[in-house]
């Protein structure tokens, strides 16, 4: 007598791509347990006027706190 095959679990990522860092979860569907997380701050902040790796210009913002 053998038993049917258990399904695979199923599991959900969620991420955010903040300001001043990235965050992500891993949860397990079938109960909701948090499997894992992580957090990467990012070394270089929120880059609002230069980009850090190349040099290049950003245009100016859009909005009321951009306009001249």
């Amino acid at each position: 007598m053998s038993s049917a095959p258990k399904p695979p679990e199923t599991y959900v990522v969620g991420v955010d791509y903040g300001s001043l860092s990235g965050r992500a979860v891993v949860v397990r569907v079938r109960d909701g347990r948090e499997m894992g997380d992580g957090v990467f701050e990012y070394p270089h902040a929120v880059m609002d006027e230069v980009l850090d790796a190349t040099g290049h210009q950003l245009p100016p913002r859009l909005g009321p706190a951009g306009r001249q």
